[in-house]
């Protein structure tokens, strides 16, 4: 097959698509070891930047057993074993939404999974529940992103070859959104799309990361095979991530993706823009004093959540806490306690400065919570605003925190 122009094939219309391939997810997850092996593991002499077809590079490849177990060995790897499984508990996830008509009529309530969204019948969709930001909110929130995954997994609403999120919403943004709008009612905005896109955005970093990592297992896998590493012959092997980049080619593309796509992919992985990318974001990774204890559940239809019941909008470290903070009351990592013990003290005493809390209102608080978590953790990064979700950008915040400023009146004694 001649392989198309890589920018029209980004641009094109190709249809067929209904039936997707998950593929991200199926290579076993490989134990850790560290035993050191005392032979030097197979591994095809290849140069990393490498670019020929996989049919002629697959022909001095050794005869793969696509069955073999992996469970002899490990790479080096910067996921926990649990990430691993994270697609396929988000993909299990049940949320209830509403089923309507092309009239707008609501036809019934349901509880489903992402991919029952292909089982509805023609003409009726999810309705999608909006807040004030244009975000996603209440359970159907959740299952429409939790479908922008699907949608990202189809070689070619997203190729896998696209060196980044940039190239895919320039070549196949419009084309997403339309898939995205045919399951589900949500309302027309260029705001809207905005942060729709911006959630497609957070979906493909995540799963390109996942994909990554699987394929890294899946090649020590054929590694292993390749080194007769298995059954009686029990030894243990840490490839390191230049083997594992060396030996991309014992591994066939996924289905429905062009052998030059895998190539070019390939050819990423290895390049050095890759390899640097690569290891800012693990040193990034690293950098995460928190972890959150919300599981799936976005910080947009937390807030939305929280409003419903109290019938008011959670305040900074309100938001923290309810991110943060498990259901039995503790904190995952002990620098999240640490940093609310110390926020609590320095809003304490912003308060007090203020004259005291009978002389500060809720929005007056709000404003000063936001001070104190700017100081402690920094400020947001640009087009981002902590704790608030895809599609709020710092400086809605911060316009708000100004107008709260000017609003503040002399009502108390300093």
């Amino acid at each position: 097959m001649e392989p198309p122009n890589i920018q029209s094939h980004l641009q094109s219309n190709t249809e067929g698509h209904g039936q997707l391939e998950d593929y991200s997810d199926h290579t076993p997850m490989l134990h850790q070891k560290t035993f050191q092996p005392s032979f030097v593991p197979y591994v095809p002499h290849k140069s990393l930047s490498s670019t020929s077809s996989f049919a002629e590079s697959s022909q001095s490849l050794p005869s793969l057993d696509n069955h073999a177990s992996p469970q002899r060995s490990s790479f080096e790897s910067t996921l926990d074993d649990e990430t691993d499984l994270l697609d396929e508990y988000e993909m299990k996830l049940l949320y209830e939404a509403q089923i309507q008509d092309e009239q707008g009529n609501i036809l019934r309530t349901q509880k489903m999974r992402a991919k029952d969204i292909y089982k509805l019948n023609e003409g009726e969709k999810v309705l999608v529940h909006l807040n004030e930001n244009d975000q996603p909110v209440k359970a159907s929130g959740g299952l429409c992103t939790r479908f922008m995954t699907l949608l990202l997994k189809q070689p070619n609403l997203c190729p896998i070859e696209a060196r980044n999120w940039e190239e895919v919403k320039t070549g196949c943004g419009v084309r997403l959104l339309g898939e995205l709008r045919a399951k589900f009612c949500i309302p027309q905005g260029e705001n809207i799309d905005k942060v729709l896109l911006k959630h497609f955005n957070e979906r493909y970093r995540s799963l390109k990361h996942r994909r990554k990592e699987n394929l890294f297992r899946l090649v020590a896998t054929r590694l292993d095979e390749a080194n007769n590493i298995g059954g009686d012959n029990v030894q243990a092997v840490e490839y390191t991530k230049e083997q594992i980049l060396h030996a991309l080619d014992l591994v066939e593309p996924p289905p429905n993706t062009f052998d030059y796509q895998w190539e070019l992919y390939k050819s990423h992985l290895r390049s050095e823009d890759s390899q640097k990318l690569s290891e800012n974001g693990k040193k990034a990774r690293g950098e995460h004093l928190h972890s959150r204890a919300t599981g799936a559940k976005s910080f947009a239809r937390l807030r939305d959540e929280f409003k419903l019941k109290h019938k008011r909008d959670a305040k900074p470290l309100e938001m923290f806490e309810m991110a943060y903070q498990t259901k039995e009351g503790k904190y995952i990592k002990d620098a999240s306690r640490e940093f609310m013990d110390r926020a609590n003290e320095e809003v304490s005493k912003k308060v007090l400065e203020h004259g005291g809390s009978e002389c500060v209102d809720i929005h007056e608080r709000v404003v000063i919570e936001r001070e104190v978590m700017t100081e402690l953790r920094g400020p947001d990064r640009p087009g981002r605003a902590r704790l608030w979700g895809a599609g709020v950008t710092k400086s809605q915040v911060t316009s708000f925190s100004i107008e709260l400023r000017r609003m503040r009146g002399e009502n108390c004694s300093r």
